[in-house]
């Protein structure tokens, strides 16, 4: 996992063309760019949810346990509703 800390900066200058945004402004861009971040988390993290899903669907159709795939037994067909 990535480290995190704190900066703090006093008295710095910054030249108009190497401002992002304007003035006073940065707070609120960072806080848009949180809400793309988390929707693109979302979205990701459904997607792996996906996968996972199809990979465990495709592994109980797959795998044989008292003569037939254990996606036919009843208890493993009502996990996935």
């Amino acid at each position: 996992m990535l480290s995190t800390c704190e900066v703090y900066l006093d008295n710095v200058e910054v030249d108009e063309s190497d401002m992002v945004g304007e003035e006073g402004m940065g707070f609120l861009n960072v806080m848009y760019n949180f809400e793309m971040e988390r929707l693109i988390n979302a979205a990701r993290s459904a997607g792996f949810a996906e996968c996972a899903f199809e990979d465990a669907a495709r592994y109980a159709n797959q795998r044989i346990a008292f003569g037939k795939p254990i996606g036919h037994n009843q208890m493993i067909q009502k996990s996935w509703r």
